[in-house]
């Protein structure tokens, strides 16, 4: 599948599942800013609709669900990565 890069669909080469977001991880203090730099990050690199769930899982029929799942198994990574030790 051809892949424009304003697609939330396209993966970015930096795009890969160990890149820690945030410089601060998410602690029990600081959810209000955390929240903002993710939600500002996820918009810039165009994936913010994974964690909205604005964009739907296609089923399999559709060729782009791979993609999808690939998408969203990066956003969570990233989700997971951006979190303290003790959370």
């Amino acid at each position: 599948v051809a892949m424009n890069e304003s697609s939330p669909l396209f993966i970015h080469y930096s795009d890969n599942l160990i890149l820690m977001l945030v410089f601060h991880p998410l602690s029990r203090e600081n959810y209000s800013s955390w929240k903002k730099a993710m939600k500002m990050v996820f918009l810039g690199k165009n994936k913010f609709s994974f964690v909205d769930g604005s964009i739907p899982k296609p089923t399999t029929r559709f060729v782009t669900h791979s993609l999808w799942h690939h998408n969203n198994n990066i956003v969570a990574s990233w989700l997971l990565n951006s979190l303290s030790k003790e959370m």
